[in-house]
């Protein structure tokens, strides 16, 4: 059984590099959305070709999410720990996204300029809540396969786990 810290690093490592992996594929969604604006209107019932970008964009972020709870789930043995890594998934994506997003099309609509304070803050933590919910929801189920995958893994022997799944407590196998 892995140690609570090294359950944590799982899923800190997994999250970091598919947060990084879904901030390069938002790039490139996002210079696939300007190449179907160049030279055409950018209203979306003239060019609904406008809508696949974004659409696209929004499947695999989901599948990403999935991805990095099953190789935590993979690497530590608890589903729990994939929902973990896919919502630092969601906030590596976002603190790349602050750092530098080129504009995709609409914008979605925030809280209103004159809204009082209180109104944008509630605002603000109801879409956070939705959007890293569904981002756990995706990793925990990433997660479930990817715990079965442990579990086959060490019934068989822990000879048959690759040395960097190995479990901190075991020795590496002899070369």
């Amino acid at each position: 059984m892995t140690s609570q810290t090294s359950q944590l690093t799982a899923a800190l490592k997994w999250g970091a590099i598919t947060g990084g992996v879904a901030y390069v594929l938002y790039l490139g969604f996002a210079f696939l959305q300007r190449a179907f604006e160049v030279g055409h209107s950018t209203d979306i019932t003239a060019n609904p070709a406008l809508l696949v970008s974004p659409c696209l964009l929004y499947f695999l972020l989901l599948f990403v999410f999935s991805a990095a709870g099953f190789y935590t789930g993979r690497e530590t043995g608890r589903a729990g720990m994939g929902a973990v890594a896919a919502m630092i998934t969601l906030a590596v994506l976002y603190v790349l996204e602050r750092i530098y997003a080129p504009a995709m099309g609409a914008t979605t609509p925030g809280a209103q300029p004159g809204a009082s304070p209180v109104a944008q803050a509630i605002y603000v933590i109801v879409a956070s809540v939705l959007v890293f919910g569904l981002a756990a929801s995706m990793g925990w189920l990433g997660g479930r396969p990817g715990a079965t995958r442990h579990a086959r893994l060490q019934a068989t022997g822990a000879e048959s786990l690759p040395p960097a799944l190995m479990p901190a407590d075991q020795p590496p196998p002899p070369a």
